[in-house]
């Protein structure tokens, strides 16, 4: 994987279904999650935590990019 500079420059546009976004993302939502609870913060404390948990648990497995394999 890599060198996809310049593939993606050629495109105006790039598309992709929103669970694969989402799935992208999780490994380092999870990241950022467990950052704010190991650092005091409670999820009813924090605004927009409890949001972000919610999608966080919401998104069924990591991405491509963060399997191991």
């Amino acid at each position: 994987m890599g060198n996809l500079e310049n593939l993606l420059n050629s495109k105006a546009e790039v598309r992709m279904p929103i669970d694969s976004f989402l799935r992208e993302w999780k490994k380092l939502l999870g990241i950022v999650i467990d950052g704010l609870k190991c650092n005091g913060y409670e999820v009813k404390e924090l605004k927009g935590m409890e949001e972000l948990v919610f999608v966080y648990e919401k998104i069924t497995d990591v991405g491509a990019l963060y399997r191991k394999g």
